[in-house]
Formats: structure tokens, C-alpha cells, sequence
């Protein structure tokens, strides 16, 4: 697909659509390294989900990787590049791709991945970022329009960038279903669930970068305090791609030859469907179950698609089991007194039946 920068058209085709976000307050982007073959990526998903379910400020995105002992038909030519450039495994996050004191690479295994966000969190900003898509479906074009400023006097090599990513992805097999690691691990949410998964359904898709990898350079160098950016892309989205379930990551950047002076400054999530995007908006892999309150406190209300003898388990994001508790039919209350404030999983079994499972928040 051709990428290139050009003026920002003002008249476009009447059935495009056209959406803005304002510059302000900063976002972490945080990229998971993951693979259809990987055995532990699940477990990896379910981890994730439990920071950025919770916090709209972190933007997930994930990269696919493609290897001999790793099939996967996700992975995208810029994800290859940058994993190229540093020493990962999978599920492993970068955090910003910036590298932490604790850590001995950029990305990290998920026992680091809380205090990676808090750390992160601590940073000021130094550049604000916004913008605008423009998508037409008749002929599958996008512009996309950066703009921002930023807030310090600077002398590194900045740039931008405009990441296209997809939610509810899934086919069947190899290298769509996805290998569970976990699937005889007993009390784990992933348990009975197959290995492999079929029909997995794969959210935060990196499809195309489209200021490549490492970013388009937009500044001057050095960079005045105040300095006013804008920048515009277009392309033409995939044929592979549902637009009805893809949107736009603009990005911040900093660029080094040493790639540990690199991190990313600021990121904002634009829809293709005229609405702004906070946090994630991934569909639920299992959408049977409907939980109310959520967040909850003592009780929660549970209906589920069909009548069976169903047993409800709740886990915590370790894969522990806290809670269970049996009914029959297609609904029932449970009560949660005794489950400390947090994030869970809880997932319906029932004889003969696909396990059911959603996330359920204590406070």
C-alpha cells in the first residue's frame, strides 16, 4: 500500500466520514508482542485486559509476530521492523518502547507490566496530540490529519505517525487459531477452552503503520517551546481490513539511531465511524453473558444466553479461583462480599456447553 503526506483535503466524497479529537492530556501506548503459536499469549490477553480495561489512558496495541515455530497470519511488515530492533519475547509489552531502570530490555514479561504503566504515568508530557480521519467506504480511502504542539524547548529528532489497527479478528487455522498454553492448567479461566482456540477472536490488530515503523519526520530541529505541528497521511485501507472494526493510533514519537533513546511521547485513538475512542473498545470474546452492576459490590446479576446447570467461577487475573457458585436456568445473583476490590474473570460451565467468559470489576 502506497503511504505519502499531502495537503488536507477540504471537499470530500458526501458519504466519508469525518472525525476530530482534541490535543490534550497524555496517553501511554502500551504493545504487546504476541503470536497466534504462542502457547502463553492468551494467558498474556487476559493480563492485559486487566490494566487497560480499567484505565482509558493506556492504548493497547498488539503486534503480531511471524516465525517458524510461531505461524501466525497477523503479523505486519512495520512489526517485524521494530521487533527487529530489539530483543523480545512473547507475551512481552513495551510500555511507550521506552526502557526502564528495572528492566534489562524494552519489553518486559507481565510480572513488570504494572510498574512499567505507573512509572510511566509519573512522566510530564511534552507534546500534546490530536487530529482527524476522513474515510470514505466507497473507494476505502482515509486521510488522516495530526496536529499538536509541543510544550519544551528540544533538540531530539521528533516525528509522528498513524498506526491502523483492528479489533474482532479471527479466522480458522494455523495461524488464526490460537494456541492455549493453559487449556489443562486446572482453575485456570482458559481451561476446557481447546488448544488450539478455534475461531479466537484477536483484538488490537496492528495492521499498517503509516509513517512506517519509526515515524515521519514533521519538526525543525531544535524545537521551540510552543512549536505548533501538523502532518497529514493517506492510504487506502486493505481489502482485508473491516473498516467496521478498525481505527486510528495517532503517535507522538521520539526517534534515536540508539534505540534506547527512543520512546514514545503521546498517543490518541480516532474511530472510523464518527466516534472518538477512549480506552478499549474490544468486543467481548464470548459475547453470551450479560453481568450487572459492573463494577460491582456485593452482588452481581448473571444471565446468560440458554437454560442449563450452569457453574459460575470467578478468577482473579492470576488465573486463581475466588468464588463459585451453581444455578440453574438462564440467570442468577451471586454474591461478591468476600472478593477484595479488583479486576476478575467470571466464567460459566454447563455440561455439553462452550464455557462462557467476561470480565467483572469489584470495587
Amino acid at each position: 500500500m502506497k503511504k505519502f503526506a499531502l495537503p488536507f483535503l477540504l471537499l470530500f466524497a458526501l458519504s466519508s466520514i469525518a472525525l476530530h479529537a482534541q490535543p490534550f492530556g497524555k496517553k501511554i501506548l502500551v504493545e504487546k508482542v504476541t503470536s497466534a503459536g504462542c502457547p502463553s499469549c492468551p494467558n498474556g490477553d487476559l493480563v492485559l485486559h486487566s490494566y487497560v480495561d480499567n484505565d482509558t489512558n493506556l492504548i493497547p496495541v498488539a503486534i503480531h509476530v511471524n516465525n517458524q515455530g510461531h505461524v501466525d497470519r497477523m503479523f505486519s511488515v512495520d512489526g517485524d521492523s521494530i521487533l527487529a530492533d530489539y530483543l523480545w519475547a512473547h507475551p512481552t509489552l513495551m510500555v511507550d518502547r521506552y526502557k526502564y531502570s528495572g528492566n534489562q530490555y524494552v519489553a518486559a514479561t507481565s510480572g513488570n507490566w504494572g510498574t512499567m504503566i505507573s512509572d510511566r504515568k509519573a512522566q510530564p508530557m511534552i507534546g500534546t496530540i490530536g487530529g482527524s480521519t476522513t474515510y470514505n467506504p466507497g473507494d476505502r480511502s482515509l486521510q488522516v490529519h495530526l496536529d499538536g504542539s509541543i510544550l519544551w524547548d528540544l533538540t531530539w529528532d521528533l516525528r509522528v505517525n498513524a498506526y491502523i489497527v483492528e479489533n474482532g479478528v479471527t479466522g480458522t487455522g494455523l495461524g488464526y487459531d490460537q494456541l492455549n498454553g493453559n487449556n489443562n492448567t486446572s482453575g485456570h479461566p482458559l481451561q476446557g477452552l481447546g488448544d488450539p482456540i478455534v475461531g479466537y477472536v484477536h483484538n488490537w490488530v496492528l495492521r499498517d503503520m503509516l509513517g512506517g515503523p519509526f515515524g515521519a519526520p514533521a519538526f525543525p530541529n531544535p524545537i521551540p517551546t510552543g512549536h505548533a505541528y501538523n502532518y497529514d497521511f493517506t492510504t487506502t485501507l486493505d481489502s482485508a481490513i473491516d473498516a467496521g472494526q478498525a481505527y486510528v493510533i495517532l503517535v507522538l514519537q521520539r526517534y534515536s539511531p540508539d534505540k534506547l533513546q527512543r520512546e514514545v511521547l503521546n498517543v490518541a485513538k480516532l474511530g472510523l465511524n464518527g466516534a472518538i475512542l477512549a480506552g478499549v473498545d474490544a468486543p467481548e470474546q464470548q459475547p453470551l453473558m450479560s453481568i450487572w452492576p459492573n463494577p460491582a459490590d456485593e452482588h452481581v446479576h448473571v444471565q446468560v444466553g440458554e437454560s442449563a446447570n450452569w457453574t459460575a467461577t470467578a478468577y482473579d487475573v492470576q488465573g486463581r479461583k475466588q468464588l463459585q457458585s451453581t444455578f440453574t436456568g438462564d440467570r442468577t445473583e451471586i454474591n461478591t462480599s468476600l472478593l477484595t476490590p479488583g479486576i476478575y474473570l467470571l466464567r460459566l460451565d454447563a455440561p455439553g456447553k462452550t464455557a462462557v467468559t467476561q470480565k467483572l470489576s469489584i470495587r
